[in-house]
Order: C-alpha cells, then structure tokens, then sequence
C-alpha cells in the first residue's frame, strides 16, 4: 500500500480509497496478531500431550506480541515517511 501511496502522496491523501486500505488494513493485522494466538492456544490445549501443553500459553502469546509489535512498528514507519514524503522532505 504504501508503494501505491507513494506517487499520490506529494499532495494531502488522507481522502484516498488506498489510505482507508491501509488504516483498516494496520488495525485488521493489530487484532490478528493476538486472535492467532487465542486460535493456536485453544487448539493446542485440547491435545492429551501434556509435554505439549506446557508453557503453551506463554509460547503462543509472546511470539504473537513480537509479530504484532513488528507489524505495527513497520505500519507506523510506513505512514511516517508517506507523510515526510509528502511534505517534500523524503525524495
């Protein structure tokens, strides 16, 4: 998103269909991060493995939060160098 951005990003483009993409799209990702987590605790839990279980919880929700956290940091560094391009500071 932020490649078709780019071009249309010298003039104010909050109003464009692909920022709405892009906002929607960050905040889908923000809760798909912590539902995958819930998805693959639930699933797993249910297994008569009890090695398997052990530790799980903390497992599946801390490599959710650092997928999370990655996304975002990657999404808020997008939306800032669309704006310093916008701004004509960025080539």
């Amino acid at each position: 998103m932020a490649y078709l951005l780019w071009p249309i990003s010298t003039a104010p483009f909050i109003g464009h269909p692909y920022y709405t993409i892009l906002t929607f799209g960050g905040v889908g990702l923000t809760l798909a991060g912590p539902l995958s987590a819930l998805a693959v605790w639930l699933l797993v839990r249910r297994s008569s493995d009890l090695e398997l279980r052990a530790g799980l919880a903390r497992a599946a929700f801390l490599r959710a939060a650092v997928a999370t956290l990655a996304g975002n940091l990657l999404w808020w560094a997008l939306l800032v160098a669309l704006d310093v391009h916008r701004t004509g500071a960025l080539g």
